[in-house]
């Protein structure tokens, strides 16, 4: 007589049911909701790889339209220790409101990362033309900034900074190695100037120097400086001739094409 098959044993150590057993050794992709918030990495990932060989899989990898939406660090943690992971369905009717809650609860995010997740609330799409909605509306950025407990402007930088620079860039607030200040301003550089960056560092100092004044700027300014300094003497001695000159000023400036007349306010 054969023995029976033995009931497959999950990374918890309790006995699963053959069907949910089958279920946790198929690969499941990512949820796009949870792909706003960054993945971990490094020794981070490997101190949880760490945590689940020496206490088991603590949660379980919970499934939303047949992918995962909470636990994909622990998935892939996992599957990289070779182990098969214990998962369960969703029953909640809020997964973006479950899924933005269980990051924030369980992860120590700063401003920027929460503001870039704000962002991807607000621009990611689910498929043509349907982005993320909760309660049936799309998200807004000031319910976004609510639900990530960071302000308006912070989740309007990360926006323009998701809208504005190559990957590479993003990666790096995502990751938490570089602010969205900070990004924000390497958005004004070429696309193929922002690909070469490759280090935290050399972003900072190319941000550096797209804001740094050029050796042109400063003659203008001087120039400038000058000019006024010579009108206010001119004023002083004799104003008639001050004025004279500023409207003959504004007139080659008119003939060179380098002023423009100032829009007047409705009264």
């Amino acid at each position: 007589m054969t023995n029976p098959t033995p009931t497959p044993v999950n990374t918890t150590g309790t006995a699963a049911t053959a069907p949910a057993a089958k279920a946790a050794s198929r690969e499941f992709e990512f949820h796009p909701i949870a792909d706003i918030f960054p993945m971990m990495e490094g020794k981070e990932l490997d101190l949880l790889k760490e945590d689940i060989l020496n206490r088991k899989l603590q949660e379980p990898i919970t499934i939303y339209e047949d992918k995962v939406l909470d636990g994909r660090n622990r998935y892939k943690a996992c599957k990289d220790l070779g182990l098969t992971p214990t998962i369960k369905p969703y029953d909640g009717d809020d997964p973006v409101g479950f899924i933005v809650s269980a990051n924030l609860h369980r992860r120590h995010l700063s401003d920027s990362q929460r503001a870039m997740v704000a962002a991807k609330l607000v621009t990611t799409k689910l498929g043509d033309n349907q982005h993320i909605r909760r309660e049936g509306r799309p998200i807004d950025q000031p319910t976004a900034a609510k639900m990530l407990n960071v302000s308006a402007k912070s989740v309007q930088r990360a926006k323009e900074v998701c809208d504005r620079t190559s990957p590479n860039i993003q990666a790096f607030v995502e990751s938490g190695k570089l602010p969205v200040s900070v990004a924000v301003e390497v958005a004004k550089l070429p696309k193929e100037k922002q690909a070469e960056l490759k280090t935290a560092s050399s972003i900072r100092e190319a941000t550096k120097q797209s804001t740094a004044p050029t050796a042109g700027s400063d003659k203008v300014d001087k120039l400038v400086e000058r000019l006024i300094g010579k009108l206010r003497d001119m004023k002083a001695k004799n104003p008639e001739n001050a004025t004279a000159a500023v409207a003959d000023l504004v007139k080659q400036l008119r003939i060179a094409g380098l002023w423009t007349e100032p829009t007047k306010k409705a009264a």
